[in-house]
C-alpha cells in the first residue's frame, strides 16, 4: 500500500516539474580582483600582481609531501 502511495506521489512530483527549457540571466558582478584589474587596465596604471595566492596551495602540499613520505619512505610493516 505504502509502495503505491510513493509511486504515485513520486509520480505527481514528477509531472509538476516543469522541463521545458530556460536562460537564466546571470545577475553576478565581477568580482573584486576583476574590477581592480579592468581599473587599472582603463586607466593605463601598471597591471600589479603578487604571489598571495601560491599561499592557498602550501597547505595542500604539504598534505601531499607528507602523504608520499608517509606511503613510499615510510616504515614497512608487516601484517
Amino acid at each position: 500500500m505504502i509502495h503505491r502511495l510513493l509511486l504515485a506521489l513520486a509520480f505527481l512530483v514528477i509531472a509538476g516539474c516543469n522541463t521545458a527549457p530556460v536562460i537564466i540571466p546571470d545577475t553576478t558582478s565581477d568580482s573584486p580582483i576583476i574590477m581592480k584589474l579592468k581599473h587599472q587596465i582603463l586607466n593605463g596604471t601598471q597591471i600589479t600582481s603578487n604571489w598571495g595566492w601560491i599561499l592557498w596551495y602550501l597547505p595542500v602540499l604539504a598534505l601531499v609531501v607528507g602523504w608520499g613520505w608517509k606511503e613510499f619512505f615510510g616504515r614497512k610493516r608487516d601484517k
